[in-house]
């Protein structure tokens, strides 16, 4: 089975939403892990590298989204927290259409240590009103969410990993992903098993040995955390 990143799949949708002249990226020193470097590497005028400073890079964001551009900023997940303060009182509160991304987010990441995992972010950006948050399970599958970002007419957060994940969707099956839509991945009769990220994989292994049990599973990509799904429920 193909394995990729599914930070891989953000930076080429980045690529392709280019014919979007209203989208711009930013980036906090981190392009090269976050991806957003190959928008970059095309569109250099539409790419703004703002160090070592995600709390500018927020405020940055909010003030072009407020002139009709699309920004997509990204950093690691962890770094975004730092600029908490930034994303809710000068993009979420005021919803003002700014596109976060978050990368190497979870423990998935050990080799950067436990300072680097971001376990919270989720969570805290679920908290926030008029906020979008997703986290997607395959590079195919963040591609086509990304992609759909570009018609969103709320702040979004996304989660990215860093490391190479079971592909699960074709991309025929990922153009039909909806935000806010839980997709079904396997149908079942006994149990359900809901997961997101990197843990969907997980959960089709775990619904595989079930069935050989005589447990029959069903599995549910939970890609987007906020809105949630509950009519899939």
């Amino acid at each position: 089975m193909t394995s990729a990143a599914s930070r891989d799949g953000y930076g080429s949708a980045l690529l392709e939403l280019a014919s979007d002249d209203r989208v711009v990226v930013l980036e906090a020193d981190l392009g090269k892990s976050t991806k957003s470097c190959l928008f970059r590497a095309e569109y250099p005028e539409r790419s703004f590298s703002m160090g070592i400073a995600e709390q500018n890079m927020m405020l940055v964001a909010a003030g072009m989204a407020s002139t009709g551009k699309i920004p997509f900023a990204s950093t690691f997940a962890i770094f975004t927290e730092r600029g908490f303060e930034q994303v809710r009182n000068g993009i979420a509160r005021p919803n003002l259409v700014v596109h976060l991304c978050g990368s190497h987010g979870g423990i998935h990441t050990g080799t950067d240590g436990s300072s680097a995992q971001s376990i919270e972010d989720l969570a805290i950006y679920r908290t926030l009103p008029n906020m979008t948050v997703m986290h997607p399970c395959d590079d195919v599958s963040t591609k086509s969410l990304t992609k759909s970002l570009v018609n969103h007419q709320r702040p979004s957060y996304t989660r990215t990993a860093r490391n190479k994940t079971k592909r699960i969707y074709t991309e025929e099956q990922a153009a039909s992903l909806e935000i806010g839509k839980f997709s079904i991945i396997r149908e079942g009769s006994d149990v359900a098993i809901l997961a997101c990220g990197v843990m969907v994989a997980e959960a089709i292994e775990a619904a595989e040995t079930l069935a050989n049990e005589g447990v029959n599973a069903t599995v549910v990509d939970v890609h987007t955390l906020k809105p949630f799904d509950h009519e899939c429920l």
